[in-house]
């Protein structure tokens, strides 16, 4: 059974593994080699993970102990990270984590999302409502990554 919670700062560590290992097994669909590596060195550091934690909300999808999702958005209702373990790819918990975002937002008095989408989120996040604004070259390091700028207006409809 998938459980969400609020992350703990203590937690990063497991955080940048699930992010790691994701982008390493499914976003390798997408993306070249050169691009994977240059994407895990920006996600894999330590003190941008932990000021994430303290900055922005964090929730997490659990089975059993073990951190399969997660999802990271600011005050501002920009949603910054979103991670589905390979293990549990198409079993709805980057819909529920979505859910959770737009739910939490609308409670705060946001009612825009927005997200720089990576080719392979880009389905999920059409699924849920969002609208494609751009597609952008992202530069990183000495290689460029193709994403896409989304949005969606949030109100009391969660479908």
């Amino acid at each position: 059974m998938i459980t969400y919670r609020p992350a703990r700062a203590e937690e990063w560590p497991a955080i940048i593994e699930l992010c790691v290992q994701t982008i390493r097994h499914v976003n390798n669909r997408d993306y070249r080699p050169d691009q994977i590596n240059a994407w895990v060195s920006r996600i894999a550091n330590p003190g941008r993970m932990q000021k994430r934690i303290r900055e922005q909300t964090v929730w997490v999808a659990c089975d059993e102990l073990t951190m399969v999702g997660l999802i990271t958005w600011m005050t501002t209702g920009y949603i910054d990270l979103l991670y589905v373990g390979k293990d549990h790819q198409g079993r709805g918990i980057g819909s529920h984590l979505l859910r959770l975002a737009e739910v939490s937002n609308l409670r705060e008095g946001v009612h825009q999302l927005e997200s720089d989408v990576s080719l392979t989120a880009k389905p999920l996040f059409d699924r849920r409502g969002f609208e494609t604004v751009q597609q952008q070259q992202v530069v990183l390091g000495s290689v460029t990554l193709t994403n896409f700028k989304m949005t969606k207006r949030i109100n009391h409809s969660f479908d």
